[in-house]
């Protein structure tokens, strides 16, 4: 199951972000941390963060996470267990 954890980032004199981190609990224990990333946008100092910084970094964290669960199906997908079987099959020490 993926859960994610959405935290601020601490700004700079002229970006503010978020921190992403989305965890995989089917994966090795070591392995399940699959996105710990920053992701920030310029604004002007001295406004209220406009809904378009809020949106594009939120367009962006969704990427990420879009981008993720494709690869994810793709692993997951039987075809490719049954190509790794077949190459440690045909491999002999």
């Amino acid at each position: 199951m993926l859960t994610k954890t959405i935290t601020k980032m601490f700004p700079t004199e002229n970006t503010v972000g978020i921190h992403l981190k989305l965890v995989d609990d089917s994966r090795p224990v070591d392995e399940q941390v699959v996105i710990d990333a920053d992701f920030a946008e310029n604004y002007s100092v001295g406004e209220d963060i406009p809904n378009k910084v809020r949106d594009k970094i939120g367009n962006r964290i969704q990427v990420a996470i879009n981008r993720y669960k494709a690869l994810k199906a793709r692993f997951d997908n039987p075809k490719y267990e049954t190509v790794r079987s077949q190459i440690d099959s045909n491999l002999t020490l």
